[in-house]
């Protein structure tokens, strides 16, 4: 349950820091491609990765 917690908790910070600093770096005539690129790449690491992780572990066995 703890390592469940700390991993929640930072996914919530890492994602706001994430959004904020965006928006310091990138041109504001920029922003909503950015942001979309940034989401994009966030659902492909969770389409990819649970399959990917399960992949991997059938292999090593």
């Amino acid at each position: 349950m703890a390592a469940t917690f700390r991993e929640g908790a930072r996914g919530i910070v890492v994602d706001l820091g994430e959004r904020a600093s965006v928006r310091q770096v990138v041109a504001p005539g920029q922003l909503p491609a950015a942001l979309a690129q940034n989401e994009a790449r966030g659902q492909a690491m969770g389409l990819l990765g649970q399959p990917g992780s399960g992949g991997l572990l059938a292999v090593a066995g």
